[in-house]
């Protein structure tokens, strides 16, 4: 009973999600905490560079904050978890601040758009007119896709998910596609009233530029990160498999677009590991739904010993995550 009660008391009370944001900040400021972003090979790989390192903590510090807000109107405006739930956000800031980069980087910025994307997306459930959404929606995937650029190849997929919203039809293929090119359009556009096509070139070879797949470039904490990610996202498929009916059909065919879209930046992942500074953060937002809603629609005493592990797991991640920072900077 105590269990199952300090499991309510995590998932839906305000003081663990305030405690969770005062330990991410913490660590995100820490002047031992790493500041190496990803190279894709694309135009983001300039921006931060235009920032002083101060200036780069500060904006990755702020699309940390956005995505956390972006994830709770997806959650609150389309109902993915049926109970009031604040650990979903716990869960993101907790993997996110130990995870990312702490600076500027495609990441953050593609956790943002990815938010955004679920959240007009879920909004053309079985619509009369989805195409405005689609657009939008898909939009928000192209400025993603300018700053990650290999997840433009998850284009086609993409479009066959969205059968479980609407059908797809003449219109709201051309809104998804348009909505998704219409970046590289306006990059089109910027190249040549400066004369400089390289850019909008450059953008599109860094969509097929394939490094060898070295899985040391992971290190130690990037390996226990992606560890325990995977395992909250298999656990709550586990469970989710076995009680999803209890959901409604609307919250079942967002969780599994949720599901089907970590699933693809896996894939991603498992075949250019370079990545991983770009896509652990849209990871984490994912499995931080998914694992989430588990934890928050169920109370038993499996749930609530998994719960505290989970906790254990994150703090032992911190503190490794640290251990490493303060070694290596001796």
């Amino acid at each position: 009973m105590r269990l199952t009660y300090l499991q309510e008391r995590l998932a839906t009370g305000s003081l663990p999600l305030l405690v969770a944001f005062l330990i991410a900040s913490a660590l995100w400021w820490l002047p031992s905490a790493d500041t190496a972003a990803a190279t894709t090979g694309g135009l983001w790989d300039g921006v931060p560079g235009l920032l002083t390192p101060f200036g780069g903590r500060l904006a990755g510090y702020i699309l940390l904050l956005l995505a956390l807000l972006l994830l709770g109107a997806v959650t609150v405006h389309h109902a993915v978890i049926r109970v009031h739930s604040t650990f979903y956000l716990t869960l993101f800031l907790l993997l996110a601040a130990v995870a990312q980069p702490h600076t500027l980087q495609g990441g953050n910025v593609s956790a943002c758009c990815l938010a955004a994307t679920f959240y007009f997306l879920f909004r053309t459930y079985q619509g009369v007119e989805p195409v405005g959404d689609v657009f939008r929606g898909f939009f928000f995937y192209g400025l993603a896709t300018l700053a990650v650029p290999p997840l433009l190849l998850l284009l086609p997929v993409l479009l066959l998910m969205q059968t479980g919203f609407h059908h797809l039809s003449p219109r709201t293929l051309c809104a998804a596609l348009i909505g998704a090119l219409l970046p590289y359009w306006f990059l089109g556009g910027y190249a040549y009233t400066i004369g400089e096509w390289d850019l909008l070139l450059r953008q599109l070879a860094a969509v097929v530029r394939f490094s060898p797949t070295d899985y040391s470039t992971l290190t130690t904490p990037a390996i226990a990160t992606l560890a325990l990610t995977l395992l909250l996202t298999l656990w709550s498929i586990i469970h989710y498999a076995r009680n999803s009916f209890l959901d409604k059909i609307r919250t079942r065919t967002c969780i599994y677009y949720i599901l089907s879209t970590e699933a693809l930046l896996w894939v991603l992942l498992a075949f250019q590991p370079v990545l991983y500074p770009s896509l652990v953060a849209p990871l984490t937002a994912c499995a931080s739904l998914l694992a989430g809603h588990y934890f928050a629609v169920t109370r038993d005493r499996r749930s609530g010993i998994g719960l505290l592990v989970t906790l254990a797991l994150i703090a032992a991640l911190y503190l490794l995550d640290v251990w490493t920072q303060l070694y290596s900077s001796f």
